[in-house]
């Protein structure tokens, strides 16, 4: 199991890379919370409490309905090495790749600063040209006491 999650909202790929001692085969299940771990069913992702598994190549060709089924979480892996005890299984390294995109909808925080930034550009745009415009006027009204007086 992976001590380290990344968070994400979005995964679109998983692979591994073995060692030069890797003879034989290793097997995964994922997890958005390091406490239900699931595997591809041939169907969809479903909950297990044993030993069910994925080769990379299932895990990677499903990760992406993964987040569409279950949505954001932490990302965690645990590998089963399997062994008919004559060679090593040796695992270099595993990638995931995922994406943390701050939602449009379903989540009225991140709407909230979506919409803060999207309006930002209209806000200043409105102070810019009201702001010269306020300064002029203010101007002439000087000018015209100074004139009338």
């Amino acid at each position: 199991i992976n001590k380290n999650p990344v968070y994400y909202t979005s995964l679109s790929g998983f692979s591994v890379e073995y060692g030069p001692m890797d003879q034989l085969d290793v097997k995964f299940q994922i997890s958005n919370d390091g406490i239900n771990w699931y595997y591809w069913n041939g169907s969809l992702w479903v909950q297990t409490t044993g030993y069910d598994s994925n080769t990379v190549e299932g895990i990677n060709t499903h990760i992406s309905e993964f987040a569409q089924q279950f949505g954001a979480g932490n990302f965690y892996f645990k590998s089963f090495m399997i062994s008919d005890g004559t060679g090593q299984v040796d695992l270099a390294s595993v990638t995931v790749l995922y994406g943390t995109e701050l939602p449009v909808t379903g989540n009225s925080n991140g709407t909230l600063i979506f919409i803060i930034y999207a309006l930002m550009p209209i806000i200043l745009l409105f102070l810019e040209r009201t702001l010269p415009t306020a300064a002029a006027s203010a101007a002439k009204s000087t000018t015209r006491k100074s004139t009338s007086s």
